[in-house]
């Protein structure tokens, strides 16, 4: 949830409708969001004793890719007119 808040907060200080500044904002928004994430995984490792690395990341990894897919999905769905 934090990186989804700095990625709001960051994508909040777009002004105007330049679409160059609109993809600009988002870009940094979401480099923000990656480094927020990786920043949180160091903590976790370095200050919750017992946590190991490699299997919470392998997780977290398994389940962005089980979430893109199912929005994957859903998208195919939609352009060939299933539902």
């Amino acid at each position: 949830m934090i990186p989804t808040l700095v990625y709001a907060l960051t994508v909040r200080l777009v002004t105007g409708v330049n679409p160059a500044r609109v993809v600009g904002i988002h870009l940094v928004a979401e480099f923000l969001k990656i480094a927020t994430t990786l920043a949180l995984f160091v903590v976790a490792t370095v200050f919750m004793t017992g946590v190991r690395f490699v299997p919470l990341f392998a997780t977290f990894c398994l389940t962005l890719v089980a979430y893109w897919g199912a929005l994957y999905s859903m998208g195919r769905g939609d352009r060939h007119g299933r539902q």
